[in-house]
């Protein structure tokens, strides 16, 4: 297992409700794949660098996990269809100092 950092950017027009649902189906996934949820940071509502479906902000939620190398793409794949992610990014912790994740 290797430690990975996932962050994701939900669409600004979900409620706290679908927020809270897709946090918590990534979070299950990830559990079911034999993994661990190390930390979450929740950084709220930003705006974007630039526009993304025509939206000019989302909700960032940064998550640091343990998971299989294998189980990586199922991840990946399950965020790229989902159509309240914006965009989504994984990296492994090797690549990323330890935040201050609560």
């Amino acid at each position: 297992m290797a430690e990975y950092e996932l962050t994701f950017v939900i669409q600004p027009d979900a409620d706290q409700e679908q927020q809270e649902a897709l946090r918590q189906r990534v979070v299950d996934y990830i559990a079911d794949a034999g993994g661990e949820l190390l930390g979450t940071l929740e950084w709220g509502r930003r705006r974007l660098a630039f526009p993304i479906r025509n939206y000019t902000a989302g909700f960032y939620v940064t998550l640091r996990i343990r998971l299989a190398p294998s189980a990586i793409d199922d991840l990946q794949r399950m965020l790229r269809l989902n159509e309240d992610v914006l965009r989504y990014l994984v990296l492994s912790a090797e690549d990323v100092p330890a935040p201050p994740l609560g």
